[in-house]
Formats: C-alpha cells, sequence, structure tokens
C-alpha cells in the first residue's frame, strides 16, 4: 500500500484505489468474500432457498386441505371385470410382424369413487389348467366412473402356439382414485 491510498492489484499489478472492490483494469475481485458475493451462483442460491422454504410450507399447508385418498385395498371387490375375450392379433415393430395375445374386456364399479390409472394382469391358461402366459398392464390414464363401468384393452405379444391358450383370466391388481382439484 502507498501513501496516497492506493494499492497493487494482485492480478494485473496496476495501481488502483485502496477501497476498491474489483480492479477496473483486469477486473479480479480485491478479496474472497467480495468474489463470493458477486458470483452468479451465490445469487442463484440466495433466490432458490427462499422458494424451496416457501414450496414446502405451500405442500404441508395443501396436504391439510386435500382430502386422504382412498386406498384400492379397501376397495378392492368395489372394481371387478364382469367380461372378457381372448383374441390373436399381429403388430408391426421394426422390420418384425410380432404375433400378439389381445384381451377386450369390460370393468364395473360397484363404488361411489371414481377410479383411474387401472392396474391389470392378465393370466392365460392351456387345456389343462396350467398358467402358460402371463401379463400385467397399467392402464394409465383409464377412468372407471363411480357406479359405472369401462372397458379395457390388453395385448401382448404372444410366446407360444395359439392351442396353448385355451383359457384366461383377468383381475384388477391396483386403481388410484381420481382427484378433482377444481
Amino acid at each position: 500500500m502507498n501513501q496516497n491510498g492506493t494499492k497493487n492489484c494482485p492480478m494485473c499489478a496496476s495501481k488502483i484505489d485502496v477501497g476498491a472492490k474489483k480492479c477496473p483494469q483486469c477486473h479480479h475481485f480485491q478479496n474472497k468474500l467480495t468474489a463470493c458475493l458477486y458470483n452468479p451462483a451465490f445469487g442463484a442460491l440466495v433466490a432458490v432457498i427462499p422458494m424451496m422454504i416457501l414450496l414446502m410450507c405451500l405442500g404441508m399447508m395443501a396436504k391439510q386441505f386435500l382430502p386422504d385418498a382412498k386406498q384400492y385395498s379397501d376397495y378392492h371387490n368395489c372394481l371387478s371385470v364382469v367380461e372378457s375375450a381372448l383374441s390373436f392379433g399381429q403388430r408391426q415393430k421394426d422390420d418384425q410382424v410380432l404375433e400378439t395375445v389381445v384381451v377386450l374386456g369390460k370393468i364395473t364399479n360397484s363404488s361411489d369413487i371414481v377410479w383411474e390409472d387401472i392396474s391389470l394382469e392378465v393370466t392365460c391358461f392351456d387345456e389343462n389348467g396350467i398358467l402358460v402366459d402371463a401379463c400385467q398392464d397399467k392402464q394409465y390414464g383409464r377412468v372407471v366412473p363411480a357406479k359405472g363401468s369401462a372397458t379395457f384393452k390388453v395385448f401382448f405379444e404372444r410366446q407360444f402356439p395359439k392351442a396353448k391358450y385355451v383359457s384366461h383370466a383377468v383381475r384388477v391388481l391396483s386403481a388410484s382414485e381420481k382427484k378433482n382439484f377444481l
């Protein structure tokens, strides 16, 4: 430090004012605290932390006002597959033709709850009742209205000759209560 109130910048050795936080020549910050405070990452952090706290508080408040979702396990007897039919088809995948098993059916809902995102299990049996193939399918967006019914389609790649697929069964594994937020 000189007597006339100047000092040398440690980066470029230019003479700068003693109280300068940043060198006007090379733009080097003169101390680490100032460098941290003027760093854009520090500004982003200062902005993000209060937003995260606000979102957490809003989430906790929303949980108090929204009703708890009904658990499907408590209502598993209310959704039932009332009819289904097994057939065979084909679908194109890249340059291959794949043989498929197709199950079409209808689900009824005897509860007062609207269910969505139905997860189904299809099991296929041979003439001796032995399990030969199975598939689980989540029907995202599929809605079964309260006291109503809806249709479904499940298809999967056939693994065995058609003659092995003598009978089938379909059951509902899970569902979610449809929430209306508006």
